[in-house]
């Protein structure tokens, strides 16, 4: 049997060089693409990393010009909501220190009234001594609870000064020798003190009711 050798027809070199551009124009497809996807990519580009930080810097910066803006706010209103509590505070030390000058006003009232009362009293027995004028002393006392200092009545002593004495041998107070003992007590000064105390007492209730009307409108207004 006789063999037959078949050959194939070389490839010439326009087939290669065909070829070889199908391969190059394929890779340089690619290359394209992975450029465009590569500049299309924010993180990858610089322009855009600035641009995205600028934006946070702008944000950041808009909300601290906010804040700043905003605070003084704030604290205008908490100095709105902390002046009504100081007024009222202000107020509420005025109405103690008017009822403490009442309170001792009234008490003064008291004595002196008790004096003029008592100008004609005379002892219980011949040579006895007779009422003695009694005095009020005031004094200033720190309220700590209140914070505030405030009037007091210190003490109510007596007048050291001398009897005054007339000449009745028939009275049942009066000594061997017939003079009664009277009470140290002049009218004219009683009634001075008596008036001093009550333009003291209506003073500070002026005071007090003014303080009141001041109080009542700062809640209304606040309501």
């Amino acid at each position: 049997m006789r063999r037959q050798t078949v050959r194939l027809p070389a490839v010439t070199g326009a087939g290669n060089d065909k070829a070889n551009n199908d391969r190059a124009n394929n890779d340089g497809a690619n290359n394209d693409g992975a450029d465009g996807n590569a500049a299309g990519s924010p993180l990858d580009s610089p322009d855009a990393g600035d641009a995205s930080s600028g934006g946070a810097r702008d944000d950041d910066a808009s909300r601290d010009g906010a804040g700043r803006d905003a605070a003084p706010g704030r604290a205008c209103q908490s100095a709105r909501r902390r002046q009504p509590r100081t007024y009222a505070m202000d107020l509420d030390q005025a109405l103690r220190i008017s009822a403490a000058g009442m309170q001792a006003q009234s008490l003064r009232l008291r004595v002196v009234a008790e004096n003029i009362a008592n100008r004609d009293s005379t002892g219980q027995s011949p040579g006895a001594d007779p009422y003695r004028r009694k005095t009020v002393t005031f004094a200033n006392r720190v309220d700590r609870a209140a914070g505030v200092e405030l009037v007091r009545v210190d003490r109510v002593g007596t007048d050291p000064s001398g009897f005054r004495q007339d000449y009745e041998p028939g009275h049942p107070a009066a000594d061997a020798e017939g003079y009664v003992k009277r009470p140290n007590i002049d009218s004219l000064v009683e009634v001075m003190d008596m008036r001093e105390a009550q333009r003291s007492y209506s003073a500070n209730l002026s005071v007090l009711e003014t303080t009141r009307g001041m109080l009542t409108r700062t809640i209304e207004a606040l309501r």
